[in-house]
């Protein structure tokens, strides 16, 4: 995730970035299991555990029953079995080759399903027709291995702090991809200026529904006591600020600091304090850092690899 948002903010005034996160059609139902069985011979896995890997997804069969009523039985020639531990691991080797003809500068980032190509620069024309040549060769890889893109869901966002930069025409199977001013990518906002302002009001409202069930667990007599609610406080709000910190702690200060008063209400909950209480107080009885410092905290290791 983190590979994205630092390439994102790392370019100049004067440069864009014009990414195309794009969508699977019924991406593990349509996995071809042949294309499966043979990325396991060539990479010398036979005998039992290719068998394995054979019976597992061979016979499968599945009935549908609504109001009382039962289909026949049909068979599923293709996909794998969704729930299974085992089928995240075997969609994963079927689409581990979908970036294998993409070329610098164009860059790339998969997880799951979740494909996503980008590139900066300083011509949108240029950048247009760079990244044409890279969905064309994503097209002729779905070609052949059975999968296939939705053009309707697959959007298209140019990341660029100058004014509004005119979208050029891209195409996915003959059919234009819609530019958006924002998108939702594992469960991050990213806005097109990049200042995460939608993002820390999304978190805001996320945290203060989570705060409410911190409330409801303080009690004089019958409550939980301070070690267990400092200890929810991190597990149920802080993991929810810690996740994509690494991208929006890119923010201005004005819009970071929004986020503050989550935390410490938080902790003031926690601790029984009294409002009038110096948020100081706060992180030293708690021994919780400010939300800033646990940012930098976070941002360090992604600097140092």
């Amino acid at each position: 995730m983190y590979k994205i948002p630092i390439s994102l903010t790392s370019f100049s005034d004067s440069k864009h970035a014009l990414a195309i996160f794009f969508d699977l059609n019924k991406a593990f139902d349509t996995a071809w299991r042949h294309s499966i069985l043979s990325t396991f011979s060539g990479w010398g896995i036979n005998g039992k555990m290719l068998a394995f890997i054979k019976n597992f997804l061979s016979n499968r069969c599945f009935q549908v029953s609504a109001n009382g009523c039962t289909s026949t039985v049909k068979s599923l020639e293709n996909g794998t079995p969704q729930g299974s531990v085992l089928s995240t691991t075997l969609f994963n080797i079927a689409i581990n080759d979908v970036t294998r003809d993409i070329r610098a500068p164009i860059k790339t980032t998969l997880y799951a399903d979740d494909l996503t190509l980008f590139i900066k620069g300083n011509d949108i024309i240029s950048s247009k027709n760079l990244m044409q040549r890279a969905i064309d060769s994503l097209e002729l890889w779905s070609r052949t291995t059975g999968f296939c893109f939705s053009p309707e869901k697959t959007k298209c966002v140019i990341f660029s702090k100058r004014k509004k930069i005119q979208p050029p025409e891209i195409t996915l199977y003959h059919k234009i991809l819609s530019f958006c001013d924002e998108i939702k990518y594992l469960g991050i906002i990213f806005d097109s200026k990049l200042n995460w302002q939608n993002h820390i009001t999304y978190l805001r409202k996320e945290c203060c529904n989570r705060i409410r069930l911190l409330k409801m667990l303080v009690h004089q007599h019958w409550g939980a006591d301070t070690t267990i609610l400092l200890r929810l406080y991190k597990i149920l709000i802080r993991s929810k600020l810690d996740y994509g910190a690494t991208a929006y702690a890119s923010a201005k200060p004005h819009i970071l600091n929004k986020l503050n008063p989550i935390q410490n209400t938080s902790i003031r909950t926690a601790l029984g304090a009294y409002c009038t209480t110096p948020v100081e107080s706060l992180y030293a009885l708690s021994d919780i850092p400010s939300l800033e410092a646990r940012r930098s905290e976070l941002i360090l290791p992604e600097k140092s690899n």
